[in-house]
């Protein structure tokens, strides 16, 4: 038997049925979204006694849950934004309240910009994926998910993002008058996202993205989650293009028009927090964001092989901008030589959500469609990401698209 639970039955029992449905459809279908907590994963459902959390599931769709229960939302694989950190100053159990929090989280319409439609630095960006290495991802890579795990709420992952810091920090040395990198901190827990922003002529920004968090699901506080594709593999991807386009500009050899960021997020994982926070930041502030790519697990071919799939990078179709897509396609066209699948990955699936809500263009690719991930392994979010599971050469092939997106759309004048 399943449960219902809705908004109106945990908070509005003074509020008139049919207004409460005017504010929003506030229903959980256990069916679909169950919310339980069971350390045996049994088929018992039970329903937590004190949601403290406010999830948006899509648009116009909100959920009440605990912390326990989004835990289980991500079991069954459920994608959501956690927005509770927005609610300072309101009270959810009050009408116009919530009125008011649903007009704050209405999703903004997505800004439109002319981008390229051919390829303008072919020479340039081919001469700098040349010198992309796989060892010295590797190497790095293996220290990011030697960290026991880099779980948001935890030490360790405070550790790992300091490490992270030091990495990016020590690149932008020689160029410190023109590369800034900042800890971008959080209100409620420790784990800080990293920014890091080499300057450009204008203050327009082209951000490429990617999340330094892991979590293993089954007790995200205890067990170890090395998160080796689940995103070291996309932040190490994403560190090695800042790295090549640094080293460009301490040759003198590349000055980006407009500015240039590599992010990487905290707390990606329990309802895209950090990112979150950033395009929030990014959006109070009148900031021009002209595009964001996120690379979201780069580096696991094995299941595509299993499935008798050939070796391509999923692109996502929905809650993406489709003219800022165009444009990647047009760079994985021009700089790699695997095709690209499409396809829907859901609401919230990762960071670029956070730029998508609040009105900034922005794309998502993977190392493959999600249906091409799945595996008998059943490794994802837990202790078995692992160091084996990685492909670099398809991390390379990433990075290639990290670096043609960067180095054109940083360039490129009279997009709007």
């Amino acid at each position: 038997m399943t449960k219902t639970i809705s908004l109106y039955q945990s908070f509005f029992r003074t509020t008139p049925p049919m207004r409460v449905l005017n504010i929003v459809s506030l229903i959980s279908c256990a069916s679909l979204f169950p919310l339980f907590w069971s350390f045996d994963y049994s088929d018992k459902v039970t329903i937590s006694e004190e949601p403290n959390r406010l999830l948006k599931l899509a648009p116009a769709q909100y959920q009440l849950a605990s912390e326990n229960d989004i835990l289980e939302l991500k079991r069954k694989g459920v994608n959501f934004m956690d927005i509770t950190g927005s609610l300072d100053g309101f009270d959810i159990s009050n009408d116009e309240d919530f009125v008011a929090i649903q007009q704050a989280h209405t999703e903004t319409p997505v800004t439109v910009y002319s981008y390229p439609t051919t390829i303008s630095y072919a020479d340039e960006v081919k001469s700098i994926i040349d010198g992309i290495s796989i060892g010295r991802m590797r190497k790095k890579l293996t220290k990011f998910s030697s960290f026991f795990t880099r779980y948001y709420k935890t030490t360790y992952g405070v550790d790992s993002a300091d490490w992270l810091f030091s990495q990016i920090e020590a690149i932008a040395a020689p160029v410190k008058d023109k590369v800034t990198v900042t800890k971008f901190a959080h209100d409620g827990w420790d784990q800080y996202s990293i920014i890091a922003r080499i300057h450009g002529q204008v203050d327009d920004k082209v951000v490429v993205g990617a999340h330094q968090d892991s979590i293993n699901l089954k007790l995200p506080m205890t067990l170890r989650a090395p998160g080796a594709d689940d995103d070291g593999s996309g932040s190490i991807t994403i560190l090695e293009a800042y790295t090549l386009l640094v080293e460009q500009i301490q040759r003198g050899k590349f000055t980006p028009y407009n500015t240039l960021e590599f992010h990487w997020y905290s707390a990606e994982e329990v309802g895209l927090l950090g990112s979150q926070d950033v395009f929030n930041h990014y959006a109070a502030v009148n900031a021009t964001v002209l595009g964001m790519l996120q690379q979201d697990m780069t580096g696991y071919t094995r299941g595509t092989l299993e499935s008798g799939r050939e070796i391509h990078f999923g692109m996502a179709t929905d809650f993406v901008s489709p003219e800022l897509t165009k444009f990647v396609e047009l760079i994985i066209e021009s700089y790699t030589d695997i095709p690209y699948r499409t396809g829907n990955f859901g609401y919230a699936a990762s960071d670029h959500g956070s730029a998508n809500k609040n009105g900034f263009p922005s794309a998502f690719m993977m190392e493959a469609l999600p249906q091409s991930l799945e595996t008998k392994d059943n490794w994802g979010h837990s202790e078995r990401d692992t160091m084996d599971l990685i492909d670099f050469n398809h991390v390379r092939d990433h990075t290639k698209v990290s670096i043609g997106y960067a180095y054109e759309l940083s360039l490129a004048r009279n997009l709007y």
